[in-house]
């Protein structure tokens, strides 16, 4: 896992212009290849999936738009995670690229305290292999 040890010097901005962002869970998925459909699946400690069908937790997880065409990104939100496992799980849906030479890469990132002075993150790079695919790719402990 890689320490964030840097830090953006806003002393410049208006107030109004700061933003204060942080999650203790940030995960974050895009791919290689455009008009490629991967759908990014969160199940939170209590067993709920979060998906495009259910964007928001009983917990407070929530998931970013379903990007159907393009590289992504896709990406999973919950500011005061629940203790437990939290399972990342991707399903290849399909692309129209042809790629005899060029397989689709899909690259998952997860922040742990995200926005935070102990902020984490780990990468992850993933071969899809199989349309209709779906595999767990990461598991978070928090």
């Amino acid at each position: 896992m890689l320490q964030n040890t840097s830090k953006v010097n806003d002393d410049s901005l208006d107030s109004y212009n700061k933003i204060e962002t942080n999650f203790d869970v940030r995960v974050v998925i895009d791919w290689n290849h455009n008009d490629t459909d991967i759908d990014l699946h969160i199940i939170d400690p209590n067993f709920e999936e979060c998906s495009y069908k259910n964007v928001k937790t009983q917990i407070g997880g929530e998931l970013s738009k379903d990007m159907t065409q393009g590289f992504g990104p896709e990406e999973f939100t919950i500011r005061n995670a629940k203790d437990g496992a939290y399972f990342v799980k991707v399903n290849y849906y399909g692309d129209r690229y042809q790629k005899i030479e060029n397989p689709t890469f899909m690259k998952v990132t997860v922040f742990r305290n995200f926005g935070k002075p102990n902020e984490t993150k780990e990468i992850k790079v993933v071969r899809l292999s199989k349309s209709k695919d779906n595999q767990i790719v990461a598991k978070i402990e928090v």
